[in-house]
């Protein structure tokens, strides 16, 4: 390899063009589960010398659960396992003073995941970490009390503002660990950012020194969590700090392929998205259940029509601004009437907007763009604007409305 001046370069010295499988499917290999609260992933102490599986939760306690998956097909499109725990909760974790971590350790040639043990080999062992402890805002309650029925009030709860920078952590039960069982060869300088967290690269090159291999490829699905499953992990503390917390977790391996990881992956991080620039937690709840729950014939027929309606509305606005706009008399047309359909339309609109965890911003454009529609036809009925108030007036400035409308001849014989 050479520049374009002929200098010989030394491929080394240039960023690997792809990525091709460390290990070879076919293989048996091992997965090993633990549990820990260490922030480096330090699971057997061999840094702090500390075994963060069983110091957290005293030594009367038995430790973090922790198993082993041997002889796991590697490639195998029909293994699936599944474990089912419960996990006791340290204080440390439930005053918000550490987080709980899944530490997951991919081994094959019978290596040993512990460090200080005669059977660790680094080339046979990989590590992923899954934050367990998820930390939101926590959402605040609102007292409702129905009028018709004079039933009791009946708590509800729906997102925290901005403002109140209560952050807690909360529990999942479902944890799903997929390994990515087709071993595609990356190209690396096309790899979508969304796939960089569960990339890890070896750094050896091959013969040609020109690409790298990494890893197994181990993906937390997380896109199907819904948070009306998760639980408030304080939700017991302070007002019983010595009981002790239990909550359970069901851990399942599944095989899964590189084009479908990206897919989850992709959509994962959009609705992160989402949620971070405003979008209600409760509609992307609603739309995965919609993914999950619903036939995908009726799911097309459902956005088909969704589109439709859209578009039909679109026009009915246009349509109506286009005869507004070529109006010249104002015969049969109530100023009164207008006037009150834009406060209706405006209190509706408020309505929709106090409850958006429960309204589809599609039906809230709708409200918004007709009530301004509507304010818009009071400009054509009226001549509004600001003028200096008369002398002694509390305010410097008053609106002045004048109406647009010019009497006919039957309506001057009809006022004569």
């Amino acid at each position: 390899m050479a520049d374009s001046t002929g200098i010989p370069i030394d491929p080394m010295t240039l960023p690997p063009v792809h990525g091709l499988p460390a290990w070879s499917t076919g293989q048996n290999i091992s997965m090993h589960v633990y549990f820990s609260t260490s922030p480096i992933g330090d699971v057997f102490g061999v840094v702090n010398r500390k075994n963060w599986g069983q110091a957290e939760l005293g030594p009367e306690a038995g430790g973090f659960p922790h198993w082993t998956w041997n002889d796991i097909p590697f490639g195998d499109w029909n293994e699936e396992r599944r474990e089912d725990v419960t996990i006791e909760i340290p204080q440390a974790v439930r005053r918000n003073l550490s987080s709980l971590w899944a530490d997951v350790f991919l081994t094959k040639d019978g290596a040993n995941p512990n460090p200080t043990n005669p059977g660790f080999i680094p080339g046979s062992v990989h590590h992923v970490r899954k934050l367990l402890t998820r930390y939101r805002k926590k959402p605040k309650t609102r007292k409702e009390h129905n009028l018709l029925t004079s039933k009791n009030e009946t708590v509800v709860e729906e997102e925290e503002d901005d403002q109140s920078g209560l952050i807690v952590p909360y529990w999942h039960p479902n944890l799903t660990l997929a390994l990515i069982s087709d071993s595609p060869v990356l190209n690396l300088r096309q790899i979508a950012p969304v796939i960089h967290p569960h990339l890890s690269i070896t750094g050896e090159r091959d013969e040609s020194k020109t690409n790298t291999f990494y890893m197994p490829m181990i993906f937390p699905n997380d896109f199907w969590h819904l948070r009306e499953h998760e639980v408030e992990i304080n939700a017991t503390y302070p007002q019983d700090p010595n009981e002790k917390l239990f909550l359970p977790l069901s851990v399942t391996f599944q095989p899964m392929s590189y084009m479908k990881m990206q897919v989850y992956a992709s959509m994962t991080h959009g609705f992160e998205e989402a949620a971070k620039n405003g979008q209600a937690a409760g509609e992307l709840d609603e739309i995965k259940r919609m993914l999950v729950e619903t036939n995908p014939w009726f799911l097309a027929l459902t956005a088909t029509v969704s589109i439709l309606h859209m578009v039909f509305e679109m026009l009915a606005f246009k349509n109506d601004v286009a005869h507004w706009r070529k109006k010249d008399q104002m015969v049969g047309v109530s100023l009164r009437t207008i006037a009150t359909n834009v406060i209706v339309q405006f209190i509706i609109l408020l309505y929709l907007l106090d409850n958006n965890a429960d309204t589809s911003w599609m039906i809230v454009f709708g409200q918004g763009m007709g009530m301004v529609i509507e304010a818009w036809k009071i400009t054509k009925a009226v001549d509004i604007s600001v003028i200096r108030s008369p002398p002694g007036s509390t305010l410097p400035y008053k609106l002045d409305i004048k109406d647009k409308h010019v009497l006919t001849e039957d309506e001057i014989k009809t006022q004569e």
